[in-house]
C-alpha cells in the first residue's frame, strides 16, 4: 500500500469516526441536562440559574455538544465529496449552510455555556446580585443574536441527506428518519426532543460512518500459504 492509499484510508477512517460520534455526542449532551424531562422554556434568569448552578451535568453536556462541532464539519465536508451526481448541489449547499450553522453552534455553546460556567464559580451572594443581568443571556440580546445561526446546521445537514437519498446511498426510511431527527433539533431548547432527534439522526449517519470505517480493509496476506495438516 503506497502513501496515498494510506492517507486516503486514514481520511476515510477519521470521517467514519466523525459520522458515528456526532449523534452520540449530541445525544449524550442532551441527556446530561438537569432539566431533561422539562418542557418549560428558559425565559427568566431564575430558570437559567436553576439549570446551571452546581449542575455538573449541565456543563459537561454542553462541553460534549461543543466537542461535536469539529467532527460535524468533517462529516459535512466528507458527504459533500461523496455526492457527485444527482446529489452534487445538495451536498454543496448543505455543506455551506450546515458549516455556517456549526460555527453558530460553537458560538452558542461558547458564549453561553462557558460564560455560565464562570458565573457558577461565584458565591451565592455574588450570584444573587448578578442574576438580573442574566436576562440578556436568556433573551440572547445584542450580539448574542448571532447564536441563532445554529439553526442552519440541521437545515444544511438535511439537504445533504436528500442528496444521499437521491444517489441511492441511503434507503428511503433511513433518509426520512434522519431528516425528522435533524428537524427535531429545531426546537426551543427542549432537551428530550433534542435527544430524540439526535438518536434518529443515527439511523442515517451510523451506517454511513460504518461504511467509511470498513473501507480499504487490508487484503489477506498471501505471503504464507495456509497450513495443511500432515498425515
Amino acid at each position: 500500500m503506497d502513501s496515498n492509499d494510506r492517507l486516503h484510508r486514514f481520511e476515510r477512517h477519521v470521517t467514519g469516526v466523525a459520522m458515528v460520534s456526532v449523534p452520540v455526542l449530541l445525544a449524550a449532551g442532551f441527556l446530561l441536562h438537569p432539566r431533561f424531562w422539562s418542557f418549560d422554556l428558559t425565559r427568566t434568569p431564575a430558570t437559567l440559574v436553576a439549570s446551571f448552578r452546581h449542575q455538573a451535568g449541565f456543563h459537561l453536556g454542553h462541553l460534549l455538544v461543543i466537542a461535536a462541532v469539529p467532527p460535524t464539519l468533517l462529516m459535512l465536508s466528507r458527504i459533500k465529496a461523496m455526492l457527485s451526481r444527482q446529489g452534487r448541489w445538495w451536498g454543496f449547499w448543505g455543506a455551506v449552510i450546515g458549516g455556517v450553522g456549526a460555527v453558530g453552534l460553537a458560538v452558542d455553546k461558547g458564549a453561553l455555556t462557558l460564560v455560565l460556567g464562570g458565573f457558577d464559580t461565584l458565591s451565592d451572594a455574588q450570584l444573587a446580585q448578578a442574576t438580573p443581568a442574566l436576562q440578556v443571556i436568556a433573551d440572547r440580546s445584542g450580539l448574542l443574536a448571532v447564536t441563532w445561526l445554529l439553526v442552519l446546521l440541521p437545515i444544511g445537514a438535511a439537504l445533504q441527506i436528500v442528496g444521499l437519498y437521491r444517489e441511492g446511498r441511503l434507503m428511503r426510511w433511513q433518509a426520512s428518519l434522519t431528516i425528522v431527527g435533524l428537524l427535531l433539533l429545531l426546537n426551543p431548547d427542549i432537551e428530550i426532543i433534542s435527544a430524540a432527534g439526535a438518536l434518529l439522526m443515527a439511523t442515517g449517519y451510523l451506517p454511513l460512518g460504518l461504511r467509511e470505517l470498513r473501507a480499504f480493509r487490508p487484503a489477506p496476506s498471501l505471503a504464507s500459504p495456509p497450513l495443511v495438516a500432515s498425515h
